[in-house]
């Protein structure tokens, strides 16, 4: 049983990674093509946007972005501001084994949006630490009622640790 549960963990960790993990230089249409399921076989060729009209129903599908999710309310997201809205959700989701809930952004976030959250957690009670190295940072804090953030470029984790 222990083993089982030490393999769901390693999966979870591995899955949280991977959905935190940046793929560098990879832009929004990329992430829209991988999302969205591809296009019927019998569709006609698409033709340069210059030779056709920018409304035609077979260009509009690619040039969407992923579609965002609203800000969720539950206790882990009551304990923080919310997000900024250029600061778009891709996915929320909790791990209840873990006591912490997760919120995965669409793009990665600047180091200056990082900070001006940071600064906004600091305004709503929680103490928060920087770390930068070269290319990577993160902002981590914790609160009196038990709580503990934790912002990456991808995303934000609330963890309960009472």
């Amino acid at each position: 049983m222990k083993k089982l549960i030490a393999l769901a963990l390693v999966l979870v960790i591995a899955l949280s990674l991977a959905a935190c993990g940046g793929g560098g230089s990879s832009s929004s249409s990329s992430r829209a093509a991988s999302s969205t399921p591809p296009a019927s076989s019998s569709a006609p060729a698409q033709t340069p946007p210059s030779s056709t009209p920018q409304s035609t129903p077979e260009t509009e599908p690619e040039a969407e972005a992923p579609a965002s999710v609203e800000w969720p309310d539950n206790d882990y997201t009551a304990q923080v501001p919310q997000l900024p809205e250029t600061i778009e959700i891709l996915q929320a989701y909790e791990i209840q084994s873990q006591g912490n809930f997760t919120l995965d952004f669409v793009e990665q976030i600047t180091y200056a949006d990082g900070e001006a959250y940071a600064e906004e957690l600091t305004g709503a009670g929680f103490t928060v630490e920087a770390s930068a190295q070269i290319d990577n940072w993160y902002f981590t804090g914790d609160n009196g009622a038990g709580y503990k953030v934790r912002l990456l470029k991808n995303c934000l984790i609330i963890e309960k640790t009472q």
